[in-house]
């Protein structure tokens, strides 16, 4: 097994030998998920922040009632044109490579924590079941999500929003004539409109969010991927195809689980998206009111389809890199 320089330091911490290992391959496979899927991430804001009011109205009119292709079409043939696409990128790449890393290396040290206190309590020799060990995993990713938003996702996501809402064309922000130049530049700009607690302005959905999504995730993904291993084995191959074959299966399991959870949450996701957008000033309990009263219960599941596909990519791309990288370095297996 590789040893980090630094792990006896971390172990004064509470931190065992695995945390850096954990923290890399998070960044790695974070920094890669970013590269990919950020297109799909502004479509899917886009999306979400478009919407009529009860009226009958919309909200401004750079703001039309458009899917997917159609709202790509819109960034794609705006002023910004394919570089639209992209506005948010640096804070989502700081955001997606800390993100990851904080999931990984937090849920790694709590799951083990809790299988050492439950082998205590009830001996070592005693046999957990399935159940027993995906409720650890539960208990340990929505742990992990709740600490990695508060610590760095909900800050990075509201730059990401408001600097995705700049995209001319589609924008809404762009359109009222607010000007958030870079991730320096919107900081500072929020911080001095908004006051010190800027960057988390959402902080209570996104918690909620990254918590039920990160339990449900590793609560169910060794499950998920073991289920395919059985369907396939009778089909495993040997050398490079075998691990092809493998990596192809945990980006399946990935998947799986991210768009299951996607379907679930992605309510939370669309309050966080509409409370983050610059100058909304509505409360979690009054923007739930506001969606109900203008949209109806459909206005939750705005985004839904691109926010599928977008996660469903991420976390093939998560788990599959996570998986090769830790594994690469004298990891073991999820």
């Amino acid at each position: 097994m590789t040893s980090f320089p630094g792990a006896s330091f971390l172990g004064r911490f509470g931190l065992d030998e695995h945390y850096l290992r954990e923290s890399l391959s998070g960044g790695v496979s974070g920094t890669a998920m970013i590269i990919v899927t950020h297109p799909l991430d502004t479509i899917k804001t886009q999306i979400q922040l478009q919407h009529k009011t009860a009226a009958g109205g919309d909200t401004s009119s750079a703001m039309k009632n458009m899917g997917i292709l159609r709202t790509a079409q819109a960034i794609y043939k705006g002023p910004d044109g394919p570089k639209g696409f992209f506005f948010g990128v640096q804070a989502a790449l700081v955001q997606g490579a800390g993100k990851v890393a904080l999931q990984f290396s937090i849920f790694g040290q709590l799951n083990r924590k809790i299988q050492k206190a439950w082998a205590d309590r009830y001996g070592g020799g005693s046999e957990q079941t399935a159940a027993d060990k995906r409720t650890q995993r539960a208990v340990a990713g929505t742990c992990a999500g709740c600490v990695e938003s508060m610590l760095w996702t909900s800050p990075t996501e509201r730059l990401k929003v408001v600097r995705q809402d700049m995209v001319r064309g589609t924008g809404r922000a762009a359109h009222e004539g607010l000007v958030f130049r870079g991730p320096v530049h919107t900081t500072l700009e929020l911080f001095r409109t908004e006051g010190p607690l800027a960057l988390h302005r959402g902080a209570l959905p996104t918690l909620l969010r990254q918590g039920s999504q990160l339990g449900f995730r590793f609560a169910l993904y060794s499950d998920i991927k073991n289920g395919i291993d059985y369907m396939f084995a009778g089909s495993k191959r040997e050398g490079t195809l075998g691990e092809i074959q493998t990596f192809v299966q945990t980006m399946v399991s990935g998947a799986s689980v991210g768009v299951l959870g996607t379907i679930l949450n992605n309510p939370l996701d669309v309050i966080k998206t509409r409370m983050q957008r610059a100058g909304s000033e509505g409360t979690f309990r009054e923007t739930i009111s506001t969606i109900l009263r203008e949209e109806g219960v459909r206005g939750f599941y705005r985004g839904l389809a691109a926010r599928c596909l977008k996660v469903g990519m991420r976390l093939s791309i998560i788990f599959s890199v996570f998986e090769k990288t830790n594994q690469s370095m004298g990891g073991k297996a999820l």
